[in-house]
């Protein structure tokens, strides 16, 4: 006997912050689990397999980060487990969910099966849908058993299964032909703990990983679907913020000194005739929304579908807005074989909120608030940072406007500040780098405190690093080390060493040195 269940991996529901501003839900860096009635589904299929024989196969459709919830299933006994991800069926409706997942079970029937019991939860709880199991069953043309509390019976050699189904009014006894599908309630069973043995066996297995054309979906990866891709580095806060003289240099005193690393915020867009809305996914991401429909309207473009995928965290002062916008429109630039001005990027951006420089390669010095750029001061040499996140999330548009203006003194000093940091950058010299840095965490102490910003710099001078690094309008700080120095390794454990006295998960960010090619569009 094969039996195949669907599993979703969704967002646990206990812990989704809100974000302050635009009031969605942000998914990223949300614990994510098995959708409760799936794990109920996935207990039912291992509990038929145990007692009858024959293997379980568990599928999944999602990110290549749900590869997580088939390991847990994994865990808990199933034989095989599947990836269906392809960013051309990524924000799709349950019919299009139901399309794919239909072409993965045949493609499992024909690669290690028919299954003879398709499995799944009645709803996942991210959507309360109750619509991709039914789906399936119409495509695939089996029967199907919605609403299951228990399996009664099965009859292999009959090929039949009796199931009990609850309705809002009763409860009802039926019985079907194999195969056919089943949609399982939540609480109908008691979840098995995964063993040891089973733990291990998951944490080495190979998942089988299949892309959209893998399955046969072709329409969704022709070229007469074309799409476009972008992406845009972060910033690990920055090298120095602040305010220059009044009318030195502009009209916009403020300013910033970007620290490029290798985080990175990537974009994938793909057109739909004859619209100029543009949907984006996740959806909270209403910033990079707002500056694609706006691209797409200056330029005269049709709108679309907008994938953004982020390895920078929000709210932490590490440039995750920016990289977005800026991942945004490199890929309608991509799609369309556009060249898109950074000056219209720019302008778009300066509609939306403060923006850092990450449109440009190497470190820029940038007006934030005015969206243009001060100066380019070069490529940075190579750079480590031993990163901490003091906690909580800082919203950029609310921390601007939040800051006041500074004595004339203080203003000199940003302005000797930047000067520097132009000589050291040309220079390579990296210990003037550091001890730059460190001024500029230190002046904006005063105005936004960081909690450990002592404590690292006991660590930086314990240890004989470069300075330390922080993210003004976030909730990050760093160390600074030189990863090509000959004892680069033994002050990266000593630091670690340290940090880890005071914060239990340090993290090591690089610096990077796009090639021109890389940004310009």
């Amino acid at each position: 006997m094969h039996i195949v269940i669907c599993i979703k991996q969704v967002p646990e529901s206990t812990q989704i912050p809100v974000h302050p501003v635009t009031k969605t839900i942000m998914l990223q860096g949300v614990p994510t689990i098995i959708s409760p009635c799936d794990l109920f589904a996935l207990e039912e299929a291992l509990r038929l397999r145990d007692s009858h024989g024959g293997e379980v196969t568990v599928l999944a459709m999602g990110p290549p980060m749900a590869e997580h919830a088939l390991r847990k299933a994994l865990a808990y006994g199933v034989d095989r487990a599947v990836l269906l991800s392809d960013r051309h069926i990524a924000l799709t409706d349950t019919l299009a969910t139901s399309c794919a997942l239909s072409q993965a079970i045949t493609k499992i029937g024909e690669t290690f099966g028919v299954p003879d019991i398709l499995f799944t939860g009645k709803q996942p709880i991210d959507g309360d849908t109750a619509q991709v199991g039914p789906r399936i069953a119409k495509r695939l043309n089996l029967p199907q058993l919605t609403c299951v509390a228990k399996i009664n019976s099965i009859d292999l050699d009959a090929r039949h299964i009796t199931v009990e189904r609850r309705s809002e009014s009763s409860t009802q006894t039926l019985k079907s032909k194999l195969p056919c599908l089943i949609t399982m309630l939540e609480g109908t069973n008691e979840i098995r703990r995964a063993s040891l043995e089973d733990a291990l066996r998951a944490a080495g297995s190979e998942i089988v990983k299949w892309s959209a054309a893998d399955v046969g979906i072709e329409d969704l990866t022709q070229a007469s679907n074309p799409k476009g891709e972008g992406s845009c580095c972060g910033t690990f806060g920055e090298l120095v913020q602040g305010q220059l003289p009044v009318g030195s240099r502009s009209d916009d005193s403020h300013f910033l000194i970007t620290m490029p690393i290798r985080l990175f915020a990537r974009a994938c867009f793909v057109p739909i005739p004859e619209t100029r809305s543009v949907t984006v996914s996740p959806s909270h991401k209403v910033k990079a929304k707002r500056l694609a429909e706006n691209l797409v309207s200056a330029l005269g473009l049709s709108g679309g579908i907008l994938l953004l995928e982020s390895e920078i965290p929000e709210g932490k002062g590490l440039a995750s807005s920016s990289a977005d916008l800026v991942a945004t429109a490199r890929s309608i630039g991509s799609c369309f074989q556009r060249r898109i001005p950074i000056s219209l990027i720019e302008t778009l951006m300066a509609e939306i909120e403060p923006s850092d420089g990450v449109m440009y390669p190497g470190v820029v010095a940038y007006r934030q608030r005015a969206c243009s750029l001060l100066s380019f001061l070069g490529q940075m040499a190579p750079l480590a940072i031993v990163g901490i996140d003091e906690g909580g999330m800082v919203e950029t548009v609310g921390y601007d406007q939040r800051r006041g203006e500074i004595s004339s003194s203080l203003r000199a000093e940003y302005s000797a500040l930047l000067d520097r940091a132009q000589i050291a950058i040309a220079q390579d010299d990296m210990a003037t780098i550091g001890r730059i840095s460190t001024k500029s965490a230190l002046l904006h102490q005063e105005r936004a405190p960081k909690e450990h910003l002592n404590s690292m710099l006991k660590v930086c001078e314990s240890t004989g690093a470069l300075g330390i690094i922080v993210a003004h309008s976030g909730t990050m700080i760093g160390i600074l080390l030189d990863p090509t120095a000959a004892d680069f390794s033994g002050k990266l454990g000593s630091v670690l060493t340290h940090i880890s006295r005071f914060n239990s998960s340090p993290r090591i960010y690089l610096s990077t040195n796009p090639a021109v090619d890389d940004w310009i569009i």
